[in-house]
């Protein structure tokens, strides 16, 4: 494989030592394969390096997708990391390391603190957003005919815990993908049946949605308003949750896309226009006031800004409107109030680290260098506080300075419970009551006897 004949947009921040570098490591030999996912790891390095490097990642995130696989199978050692590509990159290459050697279960993915342990663990974000463009490309590349147990839990972690990093991160697309993939190999047959029912009736909702808006054009034509409409599908992910959530199959699913009514106005005028736009609508369409969303008047805590009903249209089908300004559009889709905080999922709601990913997020979508926000970050984020595993896989959030014995009274508070241990196996290795834990310490307690 001959690295300077690839022509990847991620190769363009990386200087000409660091290709000549990569050209020599990937000819060595490197360790056998711990299991078979049946994919080209060459293709999946650079696909996830060409990921970071469109959503704004620098050289340091880029060598580490570039070079991670090689470490990881014995092709380039740490020291060399640092001789090649510098100190920061062999640094990010120690941090995956530590956290690939923590156990992570389905029952860690399940709970509610688990993300934020991740983040204070690895102590630089980088690490999270290479592991989600990792996740996303991989999901691409896995072949959904050959089930495993392996793919079942890469679709588990995706669903439960990449999706919403993504989400948190402003990573919409990649969300996406995360969640539709998610539902691919959890649940293939659900999954090929709603693509089959979208693909077949694609031309007449096309038909229908065009048919929608031909009479909604006209009439804002008429007030003289520069607009765009915009319109998608929902997402499979959403889908074929609507589909579970009220037993219906494809069929009964009416408002299957969405439509975005942007308008190019001054701000003053934001509002006014956005409520003639509904009116319009309403006057053709019959809303569902129950499913009509003020956010206009009422900005989301995030600052999303946007105006949303429900109408029902011909022949009794539901269709979504949201209707925006283009101010409002880029900073929904772009800027730094995207809606980010991820609906219905628990153990998100850490204002402090959504601030901090909604800066991240911010700078990436300027083009901003993110590298001197991003490192280290989560030391202040979660400074006071750190997360401890039960021999159950369970975590605990305790404060920082704590010893055995104040784990003990974390986890049992009645003052009669510390005098049934003596100390504890932390990581394997037995320490007395009194010894400082550590974030992300396998702690199982020792009885006396």
């Amino acid at each position: 494989m001959n690295i300077t004949l690839l022509k990847h947009k991620s190769l363009r921040c990386l200087t000409a030592d660091d290709r000549k570098h990569l050209k020599e490591l990937l000819g060595r030999e490197m360790t056998p394969e711990n299991y078979d996912l049946g994919i080209d790891h060459y293709e999946l390095t650079l696909n996830t390096a060409d990921t970071l490097y469109e959503i704004g990642m620098e050289r340091s995130s880029i060598l580490l997708a570039l070079s991670s696989y090689l470490v990881r199978h014995g092709a380039m050692s740490y020291e060399e990391a640092a001789s090649m590509f510098g100190d920061d990159v062999a640094q990010l290459h120690q941090l995956l390391k530590m956290l690939e050697e923590k156990s992570i279960t389905m029952d860690n993915l399940t709970d509610d603190q688990f993300s934020d342990f991740i983040i204070s663990f690895v102590k630089d974000i980088r690490i999270i957003i290479h592991l989600t463009a990792f996740m996303h490309d991989l999901m691409k590349l896995l072949d959904e005919k050959d089930d495993t147990p392996v793919r079942r839990q890469v679709a588990a972690a995706c669903r439960l815990f990449y999706a919403p990093i993504a989400h948190r991160l402003g990573l919409y697309e990649i969300k996406r993908v995360l969640e539709d993939l998610a539902v691919k190999f959890e649940h293939p047959e659900q999954y090929d049946a709603i693509v089959k029912g979208l693909k077949k009736s694609r031309t007449e909702r096309d038909q229908y949605i065009q048919d929608f808006m031909t009479p909604l054009r006209e009439k804002i034509e008429d007030l003289g308003i520069p607009y765009e409409i915009k319109w998608r599908s929902k997402s499979i992910n959403s889908i074929y949750a609507k589909m579970q959530r009220q037993g219906i199959n494809l069929d009964g699913i009416y408002d299957l896309f969405a439509l975005r009514v942007i308008l190019d106005v001054p701000e003053k005028l934001e509002k006014a226009m956005c409520w003639a736009i509904f009116g319009l609508a309403s006057s053709l369409y019959v809303p569902n006031m129950l499913r009509t969303k003020d956010w206009v008047g009422k900005p989301k805590a995030s600052g999303y800004e946007s105006l949303h009903t429900t109408v029902l249209g011909p022949d009794n089908h539901w269709v979504e409107i949201q209707v925006r300004s283009k101010r409002m559009d880029e900073v929904a889709e772009h800027g730094a109030a995207a809606h980010w905080i991820y609906k219905g999922v628990k153990g998100h709601n850490n204002n402090g680290a959504n601030e901090a990913l909604l800066a991240i997020r911010t700078a990436l979508e300027n083009h901003k260098s993110v590298d001197s926000m991003i490192k280290n970050f989560s030391e202040e984020l979660y400074k006071g506080e750190m997360f401890i595993f039960d021999n159950a896989d369970s975590l605990h959030k305790i404060p920082s300075d704590s010893r055995i014995v104040d784990y003990i009274i974390h986890i049992a508070p009645e003052a009669d419970w510390v005098e049934l241990f003596r100390g504890a196996n932390v990581n394997g290795e037995f320490q007395p009551l009194d010894y400082p834990l550590k974030n992300g310490d396998r702690v199982e307690l020792v009885v006396e006897m």
